[in-house]
């Protein structure tokens, strides 16, 4: 029988170097360092003295930047470990490039950071004290996903670490790190399973339903199996997440050796471009929001209440669906979405698909295949992400067939798997990229990096127009704010909490505005840490979560959502961190999903509003001193206090020490906007792709900002007045003027929408 050890007490942990002579590509956006520095290690590298842990164990937990080898150890007590008795270390998640020694031995590797890999440590084990060595570099490879990204690159081993005992004959537990047990259930109640084994001449399985009943069951020599459960009871999403065990135990002579027990559901899930997705049958939008595995204090390494937390806050938004970004989160992780019957977007970390590396497509797949076979059983994963805005850059002339080789390749692994694809703004509405999976959707920023709010809505009459038979929804969307940042007029880029909740109430009306739009998932529900985003007052995270990174805060926008998604009866009052306040008036709002609220100014009442989820209360007067505002509907009521001052609270306010290029300002300080970009010619704000096929206006580039002239912008949707912010070279805004004022001499050819 199968035997499972908790083995994450009792490590050591040392630092090591790269080999003598690589070159390590720091790039953090497109790297070019191979795995191939590490081919001819086949034996444990020098190393620091050892230092006493625990796993997990995420070493630049408070460094995020950091990318370096790594070493681990622990000594192993085995007993008579051979043919009926081998032993394999089973590992959660270990970041980057993994390579496994049992007493210095080079037993196993893995290439990638989020998904369980097995190794067997038999070979090399002997009975009593062995020595596990585990080498893992958290280097970004150009061989290994994800190559880039907005969010930490972690290092470590930081999930769930096991030793497996297991007899001769056995489920094989290597197989792409599954239980040896692969199972699609279907609505009907057909479940279809595939075994791999090591030995044994049979199989049986049951399934039982939620009350332990037994409803199937079968024993085969098959490894290819199928039972049929009678009227299934389905899994219907959050209205009733209903769940059947399976257990099979693989036979020999009789005599059991070895069991897998896995939970499962029956329902059926359809996407269509005029109304949207399905499930059993039944019409649902996603309301969702995305998460990534990260958290003040402990990094990707959540502990099971963490994880219970977190998807309590979840559902107390009201949320029906959660995008878990950008790669395989853990088991525990979707067993939660099965259990409380939330849909899941799932997704490899593919986000960068350079033209001729081979190398990181051929890692793709086997991380498409971890995910596939590791996760497909649960009812929760409705939707398979192949990639995220691998065309940030632009696009290329091989990506359209490598996004769909990863849309193939799932189609092959699962049939009725629904494919998902997010591209960035720039990826034009006719593009092939598109037209790959069954579902598309947009990260989309309107009203913060670009463009002004309201565009959304343009953007998807535009897109479905174009592209009618294609199913559109949105995969991100949000702005930064910090909780500690106010305006009473807020504006983009004040990063203020009441800019976020100006941005979201302007925005979700035109996603729910038509049903041909599948839905949306929100970026992000919770803060999370960008190394990349280090300047003030961002300060390493980013900060769209509609939840504080330690999970202490709920931001207003977070009401807002909660008002048009819970049933849970609320009443909630904006800008209660707002408190200090100059205004003889002020403008107080409530989100509810109630039918009214009255508003209370010192015990007494000011107004009453009727109306749907945001409550607005204009010329709310307020004394001098400390002032008690309450809104009530009902039964249910919210206070904060607002002190009216004579002097603003300075600490509100940021005050960008870089201002960079402020086009806005411009505008409103140099003349007017019809004279600083006048219609009809090219300026800052034209697309880098668009002035590649402009050979006058390439050739001013080439010669002002050779830096920016480059192949890698000659596909950018990015606006050339982005792209300052990226360039190694800072230039003054007189200079950027005198660039724009030469761009406005040239005529403004019609570009491709």
């Amino acid at each position: 029988m199968r035997f499972t050890t908790d083995i994450r007490k009792g490590w050591k942990f040392a630092s090591c170097d790269y080999p003598q002579g690589a070159v390590i590509d720091r790039n953090p956006w497109m790297p070019s360092t191979l795995t191939a520095i590490w081919d001819g290690l086949d034996h444990i590298p020098e190393h620091t003295e050892w230092t006493d842990i625990d796993l997990p164990y995420v070493w630049n937990k408070d460094k995020p930047t950091e990318a370096l080898p790594k070493l681990y150890e622990k000594t192993l007590v085995l007993d008579h470990p051979g043919e009926d008795r081998q032993y394999f270390v089973s590992f959660g998640g270990v970041f980057g490039l993994c390579k496994v020694f049992l007493n210095g031995v080079p037993v196993g590797e893995h290439r990638g950071g989020h998904t369980r890999f097995r190794v067997d440590l038999t070979p090399a084990a002997r009975d009593g004290e062995n020595v596990l060595t585990v080498f893992a570099d958290n280097t970004i490879f150009a061989d290994i996903c994800p190559m880039s990204g907005d969010f930490a690159k972690y290092g470590g081993i930081y999930r769930e670490t096991e030793l497996i005992c297991l007899p001769k004959d056995h489920f094989d537990i290597c197989w792409y790190g599954t239980e040896g047990l692969v199972i699609d259930a279907f609505m009907d109640g057909t479940i279809k399973a595939e075994a791999k084994t090591v030995g044994g001449d049979s199989i049986r399985c049951k399934v039982y339903d939620a009350a332990g009943r037994t409803v199937a069951e079968c024993e085969t020599a098959n490894r290819d199996l199928e039972l049929k459960v009678q009227d299934p009871v389905l899994w219907d999403g959050l209205a009733n997440p209903y769940l059947y065990t399976i257990r099979a135990e693989l036979l020999t002579a009789g005599e059991v050796q070895d069991v897998c027990v896995m939970q499962i559901g029956f329902r059926k899930a359809e996407m269509t471009a005029d109304h949207g997705f399905f499930l059993n049958g039944k019409h649902v939008r996603i309301n969702g929001v995305a998460r990534h595995q990260d958290r003040e204090g402990c990094g990707p390494a959540e502990t099971d209440e963490q994880l219970d937390e977190d998807f309590a806050i979840i559902r107390e938004i009201g949320a029906n669906a959660v995008r878990l970004s950008h790669y395989p989160h853990n088991q525990y992780t979707y067993d939660i979405c099965d259990r409380m019957g939330l849909l899941v977007w799932a997704e490899i970390p593919m986000l960068s698909m350079p033209d001729g590396n081979d190398g990181i497509m051929q890692n793709a797949k086997n991380q498409m295949r971890e995910l596939l076979t590791q996760y497909r059983h649960h009812p929760s994963i409705v939707f398979w992400g192949v990639q995220n805005e691998v065309a940030i850059m632009g696009e290329t002339l091989g990506m359209r067939d490598r996004i769909e080789e990863l849309h193939n390749l799932v189609k092959e692994l699962k049939p009725d798997a629904i494919t998902a694809s997010s591209n960035e703004y720039t990826v034009r509405h006719h593009s092939p990229l598109n037209r790959i999976t069954d579902m598309q959707a947009y990260n989309l920023y309107y009203g913060w990096y670009y463009g002004e709010l309201g565009q959304l809505e343009h953007f998807f009459n535009r897109f479905h127009t174009v592209n009618p038979q294609v199913p559109i929804g949105i995969s991100e969307y949000g702005v930064d704010c910090r909780t500690t940042l106010h305006q009473a007029n807020p504006k983009r880029e004040d990063y203020s909490e009441e800019y976020q909740t100006t941005f979201h109430e302007a925005t979700y009306p035109s996603i729910t505005g038509h049903e041909w739009i599948w839905g949306s998932f929100i970026w992000n529900m919770f803060d999370f840490s960008s190394p990349h985003r280090a300047f003030e007052p961002l300060l390493g995270q980013n900060r769209k979560g509609l939840v504080t990174f330690d999970r202490k805060t709920r931001k207003d926008a977070f009401y807002y959502y909660k008002a048009n998604w819970s049933d849970e009866p609320f009443v909630h009052l904006c800008e209660r961190r707002f408190a200090v306040r100059t205004e003889e008036q002020i403008r107080v709002k409530a989100y509810s999903n109630q039918d009214s609220v009255t508003l209370f100014v010192n015990g007494v009442p000011v107004g009453m509003q009727s109306g749907q989820y945001v409550f607005a209360f204009e010329n709310v007067p307020l004394k001098k001193g400390i002032n008690v505002i309450t809104a009530q509907s009902g039964a249910l009521t919210d206070s904060m206090e607002i002190e009216r001052k004579d002097e603003p609270e300075k600490s509100y306010i940021y005050v960008n020490p870089n201002p960079g290029i402020q086009v806005r300002d411009w505008v409103t300080g140099a003349g007017k906007s019809e004279e600083l970009f006048p219609e009809g010619k090219l300026s800052i704000l034209d697309e880098m792709r668009n002035l590649y096929t402009v050979p006058e206006a390439w050739a001013i580039l080439q010669k002002e900002v050779p830096e920016l002239a480059t192949e890698r912008y000659q596909k950018s949707g990015t606006a050339l007045v982005r792209c300052f912010d990226r360039s190694p070279v800072k230039h003054t805004e007189e200079f950027i003027k005198e660039l724009n004022r030469k761009l406005t001499q040239i005529d403004r050819p019609e570009f491709e929408d």
